[in-house]
């Protein structure tokens, strides 16, 4: 999720090339609507790519209540400020781990297979920070 709709379309067609269906990508635009998917019983989310400055609830915010709701996904910040402090705030509010815009492919498929590997063996593996 990005409230950038060119950033939208880059990590969309990012995961696209690593095999991930359409149908499986849900892009929204602020941590409003990251809430409300997250906690929709239609759709059952292994990662969510998460911005950080986003317009109504910041990527922080959505994320701790994400979890405080019970989400158990993997949840990767998704941030252009490469600061210590910015990110150890990030990774404080429940996510898994941060990837620094511009991100790499590799990054990405990464990502997915630390969600995967984790939801596969029903465990939490480490942040990594």
């Amino acid at each position: 999720m990005d409230d950038m709709v060119t950033n939208t379309k880059i990590l969309k067609r990012s995961l696209q090339n690593l095999g991930v269906s359409k149908e499986s990508i849900v892009c929204v635009y602020d941590g409003v609507e990251a809430l409300e998917q997250s906690q929709s019983q239609k759709r059952k989310f292994s990662v969510v790519f998460m911005d950080h400055e986003m317009p109504q609830m910041t990527g922080s915010e959505a994320a701790k209540k994400m979890r405080t709701e019970g989400f158990k996904g993997w949840i990767a910040g998704l941030t252009g400020n490469a600061s210590k402090k910015s990110q150890a705030a990030f990774l404080d509010a429940g996510l898994d781990e941060m990837i620094v815009k511009p991100f790499k492919q590799s990054e990405l498929s990464s990502t997915i297979a630390s969600a995967v590997l984790c939801e596969s063996r029903d465990f939490t593996m480490k942040r990594k920070r």
